[in-house]
């Protein structure tokens, strides 16, 4: 698996793995996109380096993103979902058991829910599991993600659930270790489908 220091080295690996090795692919909603089957990418430092060149992202709207993820509400705000509501609840629990067991392998918060994820034509979140393991006084933290727009949502995204480990590690007095992103469709649009 490919460890970098910061984001950008990180990101920018990414584009040029899909680039190199990727296929076009048709989407089911009428987009094509250049893909990478399952990326893994394990950044050390993940906040540093931000706002990302050429991500098109400033540090507000960063911050701003970062607080919605971390804020742990239930309000949708006129989405199908979003993270903080699939994540809030659990995170509450997972933070418990990395407390009272530092080691503990069970600090994991799901965001697919079969039976809205399945059965219903709303959109599907692009993360699917959360995953936090406590060692030699860090947090590190793995995102699992089903399909993953590197070049649009991946600079965002790592700076909010990076955000959000640290604010965890805080609360549970210790460090921040490394953040993972394994994305199984690791991809980015050619051209996006007029109905999305």
């Amino acid at each position: 698996m490919p460890t970098f220091q910061k984001p950008y080295e990180a990101w920018q690996y990414a584009l040029n793995t899909i680039d190199t090795h990727g296929s076009k692919v048709h989407t089911e909603d009428n987009a094509l996109i250049r893909e990478y089957l399952n990326l893994h990418l394990e950044v050390l430092h993940p906040l540093e380096g931000y706002p990302l060149p050429g991500s098109g992202w400033d540090l507000p709207a960063l911050d701003k993103y970062a607080s919605d993820l971390c804020e742990q509400s239930y309000d949708l705000k006129g989405f199908d979902y979003n993270y903080c509501e699939r994540m809030s609840r659990q995170l509450y629990y997972a933070k418990k058991m990395l407390r009272n067991y530092p080691t503990t392998r069970r600090a994991t918060v799901y965001l697919w829910l079969p039976e809205k994820d399945l059965e219903t034509s709303l959109h599907k979140p692009c993360q699917i599991v959360a995953d936090y393991k406590q060692r030699e006084g860090k947090l590190y933290a793995t995102h699992f993600f089903r399909s993953h727009d590197i070049r649009d949502a991946w600079p965002t995204n790592v700076y909010g659930l990076a955000t959000l480990q640290k604010s965890i590690a805080e609360e549970l007095g210790c460090d921040t270790g490394s953040l993972t992103t394994f994305s199984v469709s690791a991809h980015y649009y050619i051209e996006k489908s007029k109905s999305i």
